[in-house]
């Protein structure tokens, strides 16, 4: 469960920054 939690933080951040990247292109 711990390793799932972790994996779905990673992915949340990476999403979180490329909406950013794509917002600021």
């Amino acid at each position: 469960a711990s390793r799932y939690e972790y994996k779905s933080e990673n992915f949340k951040a990476f999403l979180l920054l490329a909406s950013a990247i794509i917002l600021i292109r």
